[in-house]
C-alpha cells in the first residue's frame, strides 16, 4: 500500500499532457528577436505553443538561403492580399489535402505538375472551362476521372479486376 502512495504522484506527472512551455523575449538568440521583433512588446502575452511556433518559423527562415527568402517574402505579400474568404477557401482545401492518405497526395501533387507543365494558354484554357462548368457537370467530371483512374489501375469502382 505505501508503494502506491508514494507512485500515485509519480503516476499523475506522466499522465499529464506534454505542452509547450512559454519562452522568455531574453531567451531568443539576437537573430531570434529580429525576425521576430513585430512580436516583441506583446510575446509575453502570446500562448506558449504560438510562442513556440514563432520561434521554430525563425529558426527555419534563418536557414533559408537569401533566394528562398525572397520567394517566401513574394508568397506572403501573395497571401495577404488575398480576400478573407478567399484565404478561409484555401486553408479549408490545405486541410482536406492533409487528410489525404500518402498516395492520394502524391497523386494529387503529380496532377499539379503535369498541370504547370502545359503552356499557358493551355492552362488558362482549363480553367475558363471548369469555372464554365456547373456544379453538377463538375461532378459528373470528377466521377468520370475517378472511373478512368480506376480503369487505369486495372480495376473497377467496385474493386473487381478488370477483363483485358
Amino acid at each position: 500500500m505505501n508503494r502506491w502512495v508514494l507512485m500515485l504522484p509519480t503516476l499523475c506527472f506522466l499522465l499529464l499532457p506534454i505542452t509547450a512551455h512559454s519562452v522568455d523575449w531574453q531567451d531568443l538568440g539576437e537573430k531570434e528577436q529580429r525576425v521576430l521583433a513585430p512580436y516583441a512588446d506583446k510575446w509575453d502575452r502570446l500562448e506558449p505553443d504560438k510562442q513556440d511556433r514563432l520561434q521554430k518559423g525563425a529558426q527555419r527562415w534563418l536557414k533559408m538561403d537569401p533566394e528562398k527568402r525572397q520567394n517566401m517574402k513574394r508568397r506572403f505579400a501573395r497571401w495577404q492580399s488575398l480576400p478573407p474568404e478567399k484565404r478561409r477557401l484555401l486553408r479549408e482545401r490545405y486541410k482536406r489535402f492533409k487528410q489525404l492518405t500518402p498516395e492520394q497526395r502524391q497523386r494529387v501533387k503529380k496532377r499539379l505538375n503535369r498541370f504547370r507543365q502545359l503552356p499557358p494558354e493551355k492552362r488558362q484554357a482549363l480553367r475558363k472551362k471548369w469555372r464554365d462548368m456547373s456544379p453538377e457537370k463538375r461532378r459528373e467530371f470528377r466521377e468520370r476521372m475517378i472511373k478512368r483512374r480506376d480503369g487505369a489501375a486495372g480495376r473497377r469502382p467496385e474493386g473487381r479486376p478488370s477483363r483485358r
